[in-house]
Parts: C-alpha cells; sequence; structure tokens
C-alpha cells in the first residue's frame, strides 16, 4: 500500500468525526443520487465511494441499513450526463450530489425540487446554479472548488519553480461549464508573467493521449494540466509523459504530485469533502438548500515532489519549498 493510498484512508476514517452529531430517523431508508463525469473504475472515483460512506455513516447513515446510493457515472462522457440526472430524478432520491459543473447543470435541468448538493463548483453564481453564494435560492447549495484566480496562482507557483521556462504547455477541457473565466483569467497571467502559454485541448479521457503527442510537437519547456472529473483517470498517463520528457507539471489536485507530478496546487479535498457531506447530512434531516450558503475553500495544500525533481534534474527553490504543506521524498 503506497503513501498516498494510506493517507485517503486516514483521511476517510478521521473526517468522518465531526458528523457524529447529525441523528437520523430510525427505521426510514433515505435515498441519495451522486452524479459525476468521472471514471467509475477510476482511483478519485473508488476513494470517493470510499470517504463518502464513511463520513454518512458517522452521520448515522448507514448504506444498505437505512441509507440507499445511487452512483451515476458518465465515464468521461458529458453527453450521457442528462439522462443519468433523469435516472436519479425517477427514482425519487432526496439528495442529488452533483460534481464538477457539468454534471450541475445536468441535475439542475432534470429537477428544481430535489435538493441538489454541488461537490466542486466553478463559478456557481455566473454559471446560473445559484443566485448568489450567501443566498443560493431555489433547491441548490454546496461547495465551491476554487475561483478562476487560482489558475493565475498556480502559474505562478510553476513560474517559481521552474523561472527558466518561457513556453507552457497547458492541457485541459475546453468543454467543460466554466472553462472560459478560467482560460481567460490564466492567459492574462501567463502574459503578466513573460510566458507563452499554448493550449491543448481534451474533452474526455481518450483524447489526453492525442494531446501529449501535440504537446510533444509543440516542444514546451513546462506544463500545466487542469484536471477535472473527465481527464483525472488519465493523471499517471500525463505524469509519466512529463517525466519521460523531463518537465516540469503542476497540476490542480495533490492527486497530481502524488502519481509523479512535479508539483499540485489546489483547494483542500478534505475540506471540500466536509462541508459537501455536511450538507447532504443537513438536508436529510431537514434543512433547505435555499438558506445554506454555498461554502468557498478556505484552505489550499501546495505538494511538491522531491523524487520527481530529482528525477528531471530540477533544483526547487527553498523559498518555495517552505511553502509546501506537503513533501514528497
Amino acid at each position: 500500500m503506497n503513501h498516498a493510498h494510506r493517507r485517503r484512508l486516514l483521511i476517510a476514517a478521521c473526517l468522518a468525526a465531526p458528523f457524529a452529531a447529525f441523528a437520523q430517523q430510525p427505521g426510514k431508508l433515505r435515498r441519495i443520487g451522486v452524479l459525476s463525469l468521472s471514471v467509475s473504475a477510476s482511483e478519485q472515483a473508488q476513494y470517493g465511494r470510499l470517504i463518502f460512506a464513511s463520513w454518512l455513516r458517522n452521520a448515522g447513515f448507514e448504506e444498505g441499513q437505512n441509507l440507499a446510493v445511487e452512483w451515476r457515472y458518465a465515464e468521461g462522457d458529458a453527453k450521457r450526463l442528462p439522462a443519468l440526472a433523469d435516472e436519479l430524478v425517477k427514482l425519487n432520491v432526496e439528495v442529488l450530489v452533483a460534481s464538477f459543473n457539468d454534471a450541475i447543470a445536468a441535475a439542475q435541468r432534470a429537477t428544481r425540487t430535489i435538493p441538489i448538493v454541488m461537490l466542486n463548483s466553478l463559478s456557481p453564481v455566473e454559471q446560473g446554479f445559484v443566485a448568489s453564494l450567501a443566498r443560493p435560492g431555489a433547491n441548490i447549495t454546496g461547495t465551491a472548488w476554487s475561483s478562476p484566480e487560482t489558475g493565475a496562482k498556480i502559474l505562478s507557483v510553476l513560474k517559481e519553480a521552474a523561472p527558466r521556462a518561457k513556453r507552457v504547455a497547458l492541457i485541459g477541457n475546453p468543454g467543460m461549464k466554466g472553462a472560459h473565466d478560467f482560460g481567460v483569467v490564466t492567459e492574462k497571467a501567463a502574459a503578466l508573467l513573460g510566458i507563452e502559454a499554448q493550449f491543448f485541448a481534451a474533452t474526455k479521457p481518450e483524447e489526453v493521449a492525442q494531446a501529449l503527442v501535440r504537446v510533444a510537437a509543440a516542444k514546451p519547456q513546462a506544463l500545466y494540466v487542469a484536471l477535472d472529473t473527465a481527464l483525472a483517470s488519465e493523471t499517471r498517463v500525463i505524469t509519466d509523459f512529463a517525466l519521460k520528457h523531463k518537465l516540469p507539471a503542476i497540476g490542480n489536485s495533490a492527486q497530481f504530485a502524488e502519481a509523479g507530478g512535479l508539483i499540485s496546487y489546489g483547494p483542500d479535498i478534505m475540506e471540500i469533502g466536509v462541508h459537501t457531506l455536511e450538507y447532504v447530512a443537513r438536508i436529510l434531516n431537514g434543512a433547505k438548500p435555499a438558506d445554506l450558503p454555498v461554502v468557498l475553500p478556505s484552505k489550499y495544500e501546495l505538494v511538491i515532489n522531491a523524487r520527481t525533481a530529482k528525477a528531471i534534474g530540477l533544483k526547487i527553490p527553498q523559498t518555495l519549498l517552505i511553502q509546501a504543506n506537503r513533501v514528497i521524498e
């Protein structure tokens, strides 16, 4: 069992405690739905199911006893989301958890009455999911992944780690709702940092390999990967590519550095998960989404993979190392 997997198991066990105070109605079977663009066999999806079950168990909801969880994965194909959302609505789930914007949009179109809890929404007000962060209105609330400015911060971290890198390849999913806002801010940040940024699109897992062929032909000096649920299953493919080409590579999730990427910078997934499932438990116990403000991440995690830095012959500045929440040795 590797360090990252042990850490995830520990997180799942420890973070369940805050939910112990929630009561449940004995004997009543509650039904919730989870809608995701993820690939069901991916490590990310399996980890998500693990912590989901652990947290809700400690909130008094035990799957198979007083709770039924209906999981629906689009396997990286956003076109499947509307039909999957409709399935969950027809099952009369009491709460629908939707992960990232494409799934949230599909859930919103499918129902205006069933409570929807957003997981990792991007620009939820601008996307029309909620009226405001403080007062969501209607049937949707939840957590936001980050703001568009996070993309600018990620580029600045990459620049500090690899100051000689002038040409950076950006891999991401332009079809993801909210991606445009991030793209605009990131392009502006690149110009201010003196970086020439070239975007390479991959809208689903099977397009990643083709995108990497184009990246190799472009001969960039660094790589920035905007992982979403459609691309997360290909994280190892991307980090192996970066190692092979000795490219300093940064991603927006700790999963990226754990898989061999040089650096990751993004919201603390533990904090986001706690708030998301707290809202699920509160709604099951009678709270209304309109009364629950959208939660923005307050903690960001910088992870540096020192083994990867050594493998690509890069010395990480001490000024950056001391900022890291974790250094993978």
